[in-house]
């Protein structure tokens, strides 16, 4: 990893090789991807020695490859090959990012993508920091001309976040992105990070599977493959389990709302303030629980979480 100068900006390139490889498609592309940071903008990445279990720099990877994939469940090579589904900004989304976006605020999209909430976070008067763990999704960013307009762009692990403590005014892991860690301990420890990294007063935005939602969603209805996976996935058991394994095969955590209320306020030391169905309709916690395949829900961090 080669970091240096340009245009007064420092930048630090990305890892290429055995810990994320690079298909051969944007192999060319892949040696122009930087991660980059403005120099004058004091966005508490750190550049110095690790500390506090954080990275180096922005876009380096651990120092040990299998440890960085082994709690999620995709295989190294396929977050290079993964493909993001194309679709739009949810209303629960605008209308979270409506309610909390003020100017002038660090925001990191966590588990980026392909910017499909960064390009959003960019047109407004904000600092984005797009990160994910994917190369691949990372280039796909490069390409819709975003990095441009953001104040960060790079490779990090939700479990070690290349920021200083209390640096980060919003942070959003959307489309169940904090889903993928495994087993829970690792989900926990995510948590954590985002907590150390939030400034008090700062907001937490995130959506998670919700296992009562997922098989009564009026979502879906018309499909009769929906309907035989919804029917494996209540005789089996799978409801009753921490993680399951969705329609495409891959295994996600699940909690009902009150569940995941409990556990973030706990380990990212916030205070939840609302939860909404991904149409962006409902408040209610009751309707979310019985309705909401993965209803998104906003914490925020009082002075008084940040002195626990």
């Amino acid at each position: 990893m080669a970091t240096f100068e340009v245009a007064g900006e420092r930048r630090t390139r990305f890892p290429t090789g055995r810990r994320f490889r690079v298909p051969s498609a944007v192999a060319s592309r892949s040696q122009t991807l930087t991660a980059t940071t403005r120099s004058d903008d004091s966005c508490g990445v750190r550049r110095g020695p690790p500390t506090d279990g954080c990275r180096e720099t922005v876009g380096s990877s651990t120092n040990d490859a299998p440890a960085q994939f082994a709690a999620v469940d995709i295989a190294p090579g396929d977050f290079d090959t993964y493909q993001y589904p194309q679709l739009p900004v949810f209303p629960a989304e605008e209308r979270i990012l409506s309610d909390v976006l003020r100017p002038g605020m660090r925001v990191l999209d966590l588990g980026c993508g392909d910017g499909r909430i960064t390009q959003t976070l960019a047109g407004r008067a904000v600092g984005v920091l797009a990160f994910d763990l994917s190369f691949a999704a990372l280039v796909q960013v490069r390409a819709k001309s975003l990095a441009e307009r953001l104040i960060g762009l790079g490779q990090a692990d939700a479990r070690s976040l290349p920021f200083g403590s209390a640096s980060i005014d919003v942070v959003i892991f959307a489309f169940n992105g904090i889903d993928a860690l495994y087993p829970e301990e690792e989900r926990v420890t995510a948590l954590r990070e985002i907590g150390r990294v939030l400034r008090p007063g700062g907001y937490f935005i995130l959506s998670t599977q919700n296992p009562l939602g997922t098989l009564l969603s009026p979502r879906g209805m018309r499909s009769r493959a929906a309907w035989r996976w919804r029917a494996e996935y209540a005789l089996s058991g799978a409801m009753r389990q921490p993680y399951f394994r969705n329609q495409a095969g891959l295994r996600l955590y699940h909690a009902q709302p009150r569940r995941v209320v409990a556990q973030v306020s706990e380990h990212s030391n916030t205070t939840f303030l609302y939860c909404l169905n991904r149409s962006g309709i409902s408040h209610s916690v009751a309707i979310v629980t019985l309705f909401s395949a993965w209803p998104y829900y906003v914490f925020r961090r009082t002075d008084r979480d940040a002195c626990r």
